[in-house]
């Protein structure tokens, strides 16, 4: 009887303590890398450096993401307040807007679907050689298609 209590108890010391560990692992994985940001369930980080919309996008995956996309207005001014604090300015910013793919239907390179945008008035264009999403534009702060050879600084973000 002695020897099945003393079993009984080592079982659940060991449930435990794998509990206590699978605990620890997923509060470490719902942080984020040092230097990005938090905000709600994904992570942000501003690169200062100018690239081009593709270059950009190639970094943000190296980094574990994709150029960040929008999916509400509450979202898109968190973003710009997250810029103006990293850059001390409104700069024009890439972000993952795209429709180099295809003119006129425009997709966010992580593959979630475009359903909210901020553009400027008359955007987008229909030239195809405006096929990239820039934000920050003007005194409004909105969003407008660029050539995505122009070189700015980005936000990745990742989950």
């Amino acid at each position: 009887m002695k020897l099945l209590t003393l079993s009984f108890l080592l079982c659940a010391l060991l449930a435990l303590s794998l509990a206590a560990e699978k605990s620890h692992v997923v509060k470490r994985a719902t942080s984020c890398p040092s230097g990005w940001t938090k905000y709600g369930s994904r992570c942000y980080l501003y690169v200062a450096a100018s690239y081009t919309w593709a270059q950009a996008e190639r970094y943000c995956v190296a980094q574990g993401g994709n150029l960040a996309s929008v999916r509400s207005s509450t979202e898109y001014n968190w973003l710009r307040s997250y810029i103006y604090s990293r850059a001390r300015s409104y700069r024009m910013t890439w972000i993952g807007g795209s429709d180099a793919q295809q003119e006129r239907y425009w997709f966010w390179s992580d593959g979630t679907p475009f359903r909210y945008n901020s553009w400027c008035s008359g955007m987008p264009r229909t030239s195809s050689s405006y096929n990239c999403l820039v934000m920050n534009y003007s005194a409004c702060r909105c969003s407008l298609d660029y050539p995505c050879t122009h070189r700015y600084p980005f936000v990745c973000v990742r989950k």
